[in-house]
């Protein structure tokens, strides 16, 4: 096996655990590889040292309101992408008003309500 393949395993065969880890033959490989090769194993060296050092870093905690962030994002994203808007319904089939109505955005949190359910289905009738 050759130093260009090797590198660009290294980071797998160090943490066989993530996705797209070298196989157990590859393993083999790459082990026969770094057993004569001072400048892969200086390689790898590195990597481990780079784990080691992010090991330490502090865990990011994200914000506590991120997944309603999130949610009140998407369905504003959602409501323009099918030309809702508090003042254009007018343009929306009144099937659709019905679908919109009764079968509400999965990503709608309760306190995003613009423009509320109620608002569509008047507007459409």
């Amino acid at each position: 096996m050759k130093c260009a393949k090797v590198t660009t395993r290294l980071a797998g065969y160090l943490d066989d655990a993530l996705a797209g880890a070298p196989s157990p033959e590859e393993r083999r490989q790459i082990g026969v590889h770094l057993d004569s090769c001072a400048d892969c194993r200086e390689e790898l060296q590195r990597y481990r040292k780079l784990a080691v050092l992010l090991s330490r870093m502090p865990r990011a905690v994200p914000p506590a309101d991120l997944a309603l962030r999130i949610k009140i994002a998407a369905a504003k994203e959602q409501e323009t992408a099918i030309g809702v808007t508090a003042g254009s319904t007018s343009k929306i089939a009144p099937k659709s008003c019905l679908i919109i109505h009764f079968a509400p955005s999965p990503f709608r949190p309760p306190a995003a309500s613009s423009p509320p359910s109620s608002f569509l289905l008047s507007s459409c009738t």
